[in-house]
């Protein structure tokens, strides 16, 4: 009987994987790139976001061309802070998830 958990791995071969798919060495480098966006995007965002609500309301009239009020900007600017650090924390929870689950010993019946 074989050593490897298959609920756990990609079947016969022993790939582990995610719901997304093959994660690590086996990933094809188009999946890679994608997992590394997830992380990237909510990242840049964070650090591209102005912490002034009057600069983030600038910066819509400029991209945009719509004029909102400073307290309107500011209430999407922290809209779209809360998700940013949202789907960073889920990003972080599927990363803990996988290491646990993966890490975790299994014994065969």
């Amino acid at each position: 009987m074989s050593r490897i958990c298959h609920r756990r791995t990609g079947g016969a071969h022993g790939v582990p994987v995610n719901a997304a798919g093959p994660i690590g060495p086996a990933a094809s480098r188009p999946r890679r790139i994608a997992a590394a966006a997830h992380w990237i995007a909510p990242s840049a965002i964070l650090a591209l976001l102005p912490k002034c609500p009057m600069c983030f309301a600038g910066y819509i009239a400029l991209w945009t061309g719509l004029g909102v009020s400073v307290p309107t900007a500011a209430r999407f600017r922290m809209l779209i802070l809360v998700l940013c650090v949202g789907a960073l924390a889920l990003l972080a929870l599927g990363q803990l998830r996988r290491l646990f689950v993966l890490a975790r010993p299994r014994h065969d019946r």
